[in-house]
């Protein structure tokens, strides 16, 4: 059961997720392979849910990423030092705990009732997307600046 499980997980990896030309990336389910701090955001952020896979990047021309599947459907990536820095949970939602104030704010003043589907921190702020595919930026004070559909 485990050695199909970890097939499906190698088979889902390099169907969904893109790979760099210089790169030497692993997929495992060790979570002892992650650093500390995301496998406690990840079991803090989706308590009922297990890590199933790991992608390891350790790509040439950056540092180490790692992406990680979740029991629920979820994925987190993670960098280096184990802070995230992409959240998508399109089945049970993003909570909103765990963007800034004043995003997490904005988008209940806004979109009440909507679930949150990805939020990734980017160069120049926070995109927020919901479930119905709006994706919302922000700045990197967590200010409104514009929508995308």
């Amino acid at each position: 059961m485990a050695k199909n499980i970890s097939k499906i997980m190698a088979l889902i990896f390099a169907a969904g997720l893109p790979f760099g030309g210089l790169s030497a990336d692993e997929i495992t389910t060790d979570v002892n392979r992650l650093p500390r701090p995301a496998l406690e955001f990840a079991s803090k952020v989706f308590p009922n849910a297990k890590i199933v896979g790991i992608e390891i990047d350790t790509s040439l021309t950056k540092p180490v990423e790692y992406d990680v599947a979740l029991s629920d459907g979820s994925k987190i990536d993670f960098d280096a030092g184990g802070a995230w820095t992409d959240v998508e949970s399109k089945y049970t939602g993003v909570p909103a705990s765990i963007l800034p104030a004043a995003i997490a704010s904005y988008v209940d003043s806004n979109y009440k009732g909507r679930k949150i589907k990805s939020v990734s921190k980017e160069l120049y702020g926070w995109e927020v997307e919901l479930i119905d595919g709006l994706e919302l930026k922000f700045d990197a004070a967590g200010k409104f600046v514009g929508v995308d559909r």
